[in-house]
């Protein structure tokens, strides 16, 4: 694989793609899509398929979809928020209140009826919270549908939600960890019923989905769980890592997987990398080309390009 540095910026806060085009960010409150200034003050952003929410300081939500821009007056928070192909769900301050609201294609928005305040993760016509040590899922008109203590998963008392929550199909996919006990697995779940359909203890780390498998990186392992099976298949390359300090690896929670490649940042490192999922062979390497120590914060994948934000604010562009 042949990768070349493309172009740096500096003072870039966080990055995002949508329809083939770059979003960055900048520390000074611009956002811009594919070079051209959308906004400034802007306090955050998010991508829903082909609109870009974004919010100004005041807190007003603005839709931006194919050339045009939509104002709604309110105190939104992008923090909070879900977005699935025909909806999205954002969180609104009113009255010092905090309620969620969805909003449809139409971008007409309405509210739901919704007063949790420990909601983690909407979907479909579900939502799950994480209360004290129970994990709960609620049907949208609020009924309980069932709860899991996850100190009694673990058999601990120090249990905690590893990762984000991964609904897929009529399933829902989560790490535990109790590190008192040094135990720690990936649950999967029934969403309808709660039924307990796998424990895998094999599964460690965060969980991402792409296609219908699972991914979560270990240190030097990368470990992939097929959602339909539940077979656990772990690709050991520290002997490709050698760069990489031994007790570290790679990053638990910033890596990409495009078709059959993996892109990652190393653990508190600047170093970052590409592995052939296929080949089980590690492509390109590199260590970010900085004056100071810093860390990798973010990586992107689109198109062509594999984009990397440090801690420092400096971005870079690859093109592979």
């Amino acid at each position: 694989m042949i990768i070349t540095e493309e172009q740096r910026h500096q003072n870039i806060l966080s990055m995002d793609s949508m329809g083939g085009d770059l979003i960055l960010h900048t520390k000074n409150g611009e956002l811009l899509m594919g070079g051209d200034k959308i906004n400034e003050r802007v306090s955050g952003y998010r991508v829903w398929g082909n609109a870009l929410l974004y919010t100004l300081e005041a807190g007003e939500l603005i839709i931006y979809s194919e050339g045009q821009s939509q104002s709604i007056r309110g105190n939104f928070f992008l923090s909070h928020f879900w977005g699935e192909e025909e909806r999205f769900i954002v969180l609104k301050e009113e009255q010092d209140e905090d309620v969620y609201y969805e909003c449809s294609r139409d971008f007409k928005m309405h509210r739901l009826n919704v007063k949790n305040p420990f909601v983690k993760q909407f979907y479909k016509s579900y939502y799950f919270s994480l209360e004290g040590d129970a994990l709960c899922c609620y049907a949208l008109n609020g009924q309980s549908l069932w709860q899991h203590s996850i100190n009694s998963l673990l058999g601990g008392k120090d249990g905690t939600v590893m990762s984000d929550l991964v609904p897929f199909k009529d399933q829902l996919f989560f790490y535990l960890n109790d590190y008192a006990l040094n135990v720690s697995k990936t649950f999967c779940l029934r969403i309808t019923t709660g039924e307990i359909l796998i424990v895998a203890e094999e599964m460690k780390g965060w969980l991402m989905l792409s296609g219908e498998k699972l991914f979560a990186t270990n240190k030097k392992r990368i470990l992939i769980m097929d959602t339909n099976s539940f077979t656990v298949e772990s690709l050991d390359i520290a002997n490709q890592l050698s760069g990489l300090p031994d007790h570290l690896g790679m990053s638990y929670n910033k890596f990409f997987v495009v078709n059959d490649l993996l892109f990652f940042a190393g653990e508190r490192t600047s170093n970052v990398g590409v592995v052939d999922l296929r080949k089980r062979e590690v492509l390109w390497t590199k260590h970010l080309d900085v004056t100071e120590n810093t860390i990798v914060k973010q990586i992107l994948v689109y198109g062509n390009k594999f984009c990397v934000l440090d801690a420092r604010d400096n971005f870079y562009s690859f093109e592979y």
